[in-house]
C-alpha cells in the first residue's frame, strides 16, 4: 500500500517583447507583455498492489489498483503596452486577466496472471480499465474603457474529458530447441467523450481494436541469434492535444488543441541479428513502419496572429536501422550506446494544404556507468537528435547531457543522489516554420539547467538497480529529450 501527497505553489513572470516593421523593413511599434502568473497544485496518489505466488515457479497472480485525484489552479495579470519607436505610447494599456481551474481524476486497475508450461513456456493473461475525467475551466477577461472587466468569448470555456479504456490481452512464449517465440493479442475497448459546455459541442469517440504481435528468435549458434517481430499500436491523443484553450500568455502566437483528433496506428516490423558475448552484446536491426492518422501541428496566420493547432494529416512510411551496443568493459564500468539512422515519408494534407515531407536523420544514445571506490556511482547520459525535415517546415537538432552521482550511506541502507539534469543547458526545441504567407524561427526551452540531491532510506529491502529509460523512439520523434 502507498500513498502520495504533493502541494505545489509557484509563481512563473512571462516578459515579450513584440517589434512590428512595415515593409521596407522600417520599425514601426514595440509592444511589450507582461504576465503575471499564480499556480497552486494539489496531488494525491493512493496505490494497492496484490501478488499471489504459487508453488509451481514463475505462476504469479497480481492485482493493481491506482487512484489519482489531481487540482490545478492557475491565475495571470496581463499587461501590454505599445509604444512607437521614438518612446511614445501610441494607444491605452491594456489590462487583461485571465484564471485556469483544472482537475484530473482517475481510476486504473489492473490484474495480470502468468502460467508457466513445459520447461520454459509460459502464457500470460491481463485486463486493465482506466477511467478518467478531466475538467478544464478557462476565462479570459479584459478591462474595458469603462473600468468594467469583459469576458473574451473566444477564448473563454469550460472543457471536460471523460476516458473509459478496457483493455484484456493474452500471450504465449516457448522455446523449443533453437528457436523460441512470443505471439500476442491485445483488445481494447476505447470510450472518449469531450464537451465544451458553453459552446454545446460533443466530440464521442467509440472505437474497438486488435492489436496483435509476433516475436521470433533463432539461436545460430550460442553467441548468435536471428529475431523477427511485428506489432501494431496506438498512439491517443493526449488530454493537452484535445483541449482547445490554452495559455494566452502570448497572445499573438496561440497554442490550441483540436478535440475532434482520432488515434494515430502503426504497424511495426522488423529483423535484426544479436550477438551475446560474456560481457558485451551487439544488435543490429532493420525495420519498417507504416502509420495512419499521423498527427502533426498545423501553423495558419489570421489578422497577424499565428494559430497553432494539432490535426490527422495522413499516412507515414518509415524505413530505419538501429545499432545497439554495450560493454561491461570491467567491474567498475559499463557502457551502452544505440544509435537509430532512418528515412520517414509523409504524405498528407490539411484543408488544401500539402503536407508531404521526406527526411533522412539519426538519434543516439551513450550512456556509461562507473563505480569508484568506496561504492560511488558515476552516471552520464548524453542524447542527440538530428534536424529533421517535416510538414511546413524543419525541426533542428537538439543535444542533453544529464550527470548523475550516487552513492550508498549507513551501512547500505540510504541511498544519496545528486543528479544535473541539461548539464549544458542545451536541451532547447528549435524549429523552422514555413507556409506559403508565413515563415517563422523559434527557439523554446521548456526547462533549463536543474540539480536535484535526494536521499532514500530503505526499510528491510534490498537496493534495486533502476533499468535505463528511454528505448528506441520513433523516427526519433519521442526520445526523452
Amino acid at each position: 500500500v502507498a500513498a502520495l501527497y504533493r502541494l505545489s505553489n509557484e509563481d512563473n513572470e512571462a516578459n515579450l517583447q513584440y517589434q512590428d516593421f512595415d515593409q521596407n523593413r522600417n520599425p514601426l511599434f514595440i509592444t511589450n507583455r507582461t504576465d503575471d502568473e499564480r499556480e497552486k497544485d494539489n496531488n494525491e496518489e493512493y496505490n494497492i498492489n496484490y501478488t499471489r505466488t504459487f508453488d509451481k515457479k514463475g505462476q504469479k497472480w497480481t492485482v493493481d489498483v491506482q487512484y489519482r485525484d489531481n487540482s490545478e489552479t492557475e491565475s495571470s495579470d496581463l499587461l501590454e503596452q505599445t509604444f512607437v519607436v521614438q518612446g511614445e505610447t501610441t494607444e491605452p494599456d491594456l489590462l487583461q486577466r485571465s484564471r485556469n481551474e483544472e482537475f484530473d481524476k482517475g481510476w486504473f486497475i489492473q490484474s495480470d496472471y502468468v502460467h508457466p508450461f513445459g520447461s520454459k513456456g509460459k502464457i500470460e493473461v491481463g485486463v486493465r480499465n482506466t477511467i478518467r475525467n478531466i475538467g478544464n475551466d478557462y476565462l479570459v477577461e479584459e478591462l474595458d474603457e469603462n473600468s468594467e472587466w469583459q469576458n473574451l468569448e473566444g477564448f473563454s470555456n469550460n472543457f471536460n474529458y471523460d476516458e473509459n479504456i478496457l483493455a484484456t490481452y493474452a500471450i504465449v512464449g516457448n522455446e523449443i530447441n533453437r528457436f523460441s517465440y512470443q505471439l500476442g493479442l491485445r483488445m481494447e475497448i476505447t470510450d472518449l467523450t469531450t464537451e465544451l459546455e458553453q459552446t454545446k459541442e460533443v466530440n464521442d469517440k467509440n472505437y474497438t481494436d486488435f492489436f496483435p504481435s509476433g516475436h521470433l528468435t533463432y539461436k545460430l549458434k550460442e553467441s548468435q541469434s536471428i529475431q523477427a517481430s511485428y506489432s501494431r499500436r496506438i498512439r491517443r491523443p493526449r488530454f493537452w492535444t484535445l483541449n482547445p484553450f490554452s495559455s494566452f500568455s502570448d497572445a499573438r502566437n496561440i497554442r490550441t488543441g483540436n478535440p475532434d483528433l482520432d488515434p494515430e496506428y502503426t504497424d511495426s516490423y522488423e529483423l535484426g541479428v544479436l550477438y551475446n558475448w560474456e560481457k558485451s552484446s551487439f544488435f543490429y536491426s532493420a525495420y519498417y513502419r507504416y502509420a495512419t492518422g499521423v498527427i502533426t501541428r498545423i501553423t495558419t496566420v489570421e489578422d497577424g496572429i499565428t494559430y497553432s493547432r494539432p490535426e490527422n494529416v495522413g499516412s507515414r512510411d518509415a524505413f530505419g536501422l538501429e545499432l545497439t551496443y554495450s560493454n561491461e568493459f570491467t567491474s567498475w564500468w559499463r557502457f551502452n550506446a544505440n544509435a537509430n539512422f532512418f528515412r520517414t515519408v509523409t504524405d498528407g494534407e490539411s484543408q488544401g494544404e500539402d503536407l508531404s515531407a521526406e527526411t533522412t536523420s539519426f538519434t543516439t544514445r551513450i550512456i556509461s556507468r562507473m563505480t569508484l571506490k568506496k561504492k560511488l556511482d558515476i552516471q552520464t547520459t548524453f542524447r542527440y537528435r538530428g534536424p529533421q525535415e517535416v510538414p511546413q517546415g524543419k525541426r533542428k537538432s537538439v543535444f542533453v547531457m544529464d550527470l548523475g552521482l550516487s552513492r550508498d550511506v549507513m551501512k547500505g541502507k540510504g541511498t544519496l543522489t545528486f543528479t544535473v539534469r541539461d548539464l549544458f543547458n542545451s536541451r532547447k526545441w528549435r524549429s523552422e516554420t514555413i507556409t506559403s504567407n508565413f515563415m517563422s524561427d523559434s527557439e523554446f526551452q521548456w526547462r533549463s539547467r536543474s540539480a536535484i540531491l535526494s536521499f532514500n532510506y530503505r526499510l528491510n529491502q534490498k537496493k534495486r538497480r533502476e533499468r535505463n529509460r528511454g528505448g528506441r523512439d520513433f523516427e526519433g520523434e519521442d526520445m526523452e529529450f
